[in-house]
């Protein structure tokens, strides 16, 4: 990876990666690092601040639920010097049809999010670069993503990231033996 050096963490789901913030105004190095562990309190925190209509307990629930159905599935997370967390990317290896790929399984940026006082410092990015980092590693040759088509704010992110718009969709629903 360009810029920073991969070292070992601690325990067997835990890798960081040393990268130097964006802007040095804002602060010096911030790292990232890996875990699959959903007691992790700063990764539940963080999808809190991000999808907030749910409690901590239903985070969790949900954790629970996605660890299981995607395996692997994880979260890269950014913390600043002084240890607090900056931001998140949750990730997982899909191995169904992913809209616009060609290859199959696929590495899948599950949601990103980085709180508004720390944006603007490159975390997004690096966080994304960790992702890919660890993708290439696993043998793995495209990352994909997907937004709600009307979140302006997540497609200029995306686009800013390196990611293509390839598809857009209109889902359907219907119960079963009503009619």
């Amino acid at each position: 990876m360009a810029g920073g050096s991969l070292i070992e963490g601690h325990g067997s789901t835990s890798k960081s990666f040393i990268l130097p913030a964006v802007n040095r105004q804002a602060g010096a190095a911030f790292k990232i690092r890996r875990t699959e562990d959903i007691n992790d309190r700063e990764w539940l925190l963080l999808r809190c601040a991000f999808w907030d209509g749910e409690s901590e307990e239903e985070h969790y629930a949900s954790l629970k639920k996605l660890t299981t159905i995607y395996a692997p599935y994880f979260a890269f997370i950014a913390n600043g010097e002084d240890g607090e967390a900056l931001g998140m990317a949750e990730i997982s290896v899909r191995k169904d049809y992913v809209s616009g790929c060609e290859t199959s399984p696929v590495l899948y940026l599950e949601g990103i999010f980085v709180p508004d006082q720390h944006r603007g410092r490159g975390i997004s990015r690096a966080l994304c670069a960790a992702a890919e980092e660890w993708g290439l590693a696993q043998g793995l040759s495209e990352f994909a993503s997907d937004s709600d088509i009307d979140n302006d704010l997540s497609i200029k992110v995306h686009l800013g990231l390196g990611f293509e718009d390839v598809d857009r969709l209109v889902c359907f629903h219907k119960k079963l033996g009503k009619h």
